[in-house]
C-alpha cells in the first residue's frame, strides 16, 4: 500500500487501516507526495514498487 505523506484523498491513517486489514500487505509512505505519488515523487514511488516486486521474486 503506497500513500503520499501529503495525500488528502487517502490520508495516511486510512492507509494504515487498509494495511491492518490486508494480510501480508506492506505499507510505504512516499514523502513529499500527495494522492498521485507516482507523478509527485517518481523516484521514491518507483523504488518502492521495485522493492516490493523484488520481494515477491524471492519469497520462500
Amino acid at each position: 500500500i503506497l500513500v503520499g505523506s501529503e495525500d488528502k484523498v487517502t490520508p495516511i491513517e486510512a492507509a494504515r487501516k487498509m494495511h491492518a486489514l490486508v494480510p501480508g500487505s506492506h505499507l510505504q509512505i512516499i514523502e513529499g507526495a500527495g494522492h498521485i505519488s507516482n507523478l509527485e515523487n517518481t523516484e521514491a514511488f518507483n523504488t518502492a514498487v521495485e522493492a516490493f516486486l523484488h520481494s515477491l521474486l524471492y519469497r520462500v
